[in-house]
């Protein structure tokens, strides 16, 4: 019986750990991390990980000074996915099929998504309440609330 020795076995496994280890390291840094802004007549400017999950699941619905909460969604696939996956513990699909779930059962209207971040960021500065996330700190000319977010 003869043995066959297989040295590019090794060198194979070696290789193919490194190509994964820099796939995973590569796509851990495309990860945006969401930044929460709101209309200019929101008092808050902190916000924990606990109240963001309560607005986008409809839980709170009145800020603090008793101005009701519009809901703005950024639709860009990745930050949305991050956001959902982050915040929420759900799939973007999840969470739309929620807001569906509660404009059927009479609990709520569905969240104005937006696929242009500058018009998300216009409709914004512009209605009252508005909350919503975009992928980059906004300009300063834009009369904007700018959240902390704290766990």
């Amino acid at each position: 019986m003869i043995l066959v020795r297989k040295p590019h076995l090794k060198s194979f496994m070696a290789i193919l750990l490194i190509w994964v280890l820099f796939g995973i390291s590569v796509n851990e840094s495309r990860c945006q991390e969401p930044v929460f802004i709101g209309s200019p007549d929101i008092f808050e400017s902190t916000l924990t990980k606990n109240d963001i999950k309560d607005i986008f699941m409809g839980k709170k619905k009145k800020w603090a000074g008793g101005k009701a909460i519009t809901l703005t969604v950024n639709d860009q696939a990745d930050l949305q996915k991050n956001f959902t996956k982050a915040y929420l513990r759900k799939t973007p699909a999840q969470f739309i099929n929620f807001w569906k779930y509660q404009i059927f059962v009479g609990n709520g209207n569905l969240p104005k998504f937006f696929t242009d971040e500058n018009q998300l960021i216009d409709y914004i500065e512009k209605s009252e309440g508005a909350i919503g996330y975009i992928s980059t700190e906004p300009s300063k000319e834009k009369n904007l609330r700018r959240f902390t977010v704290s766990d």
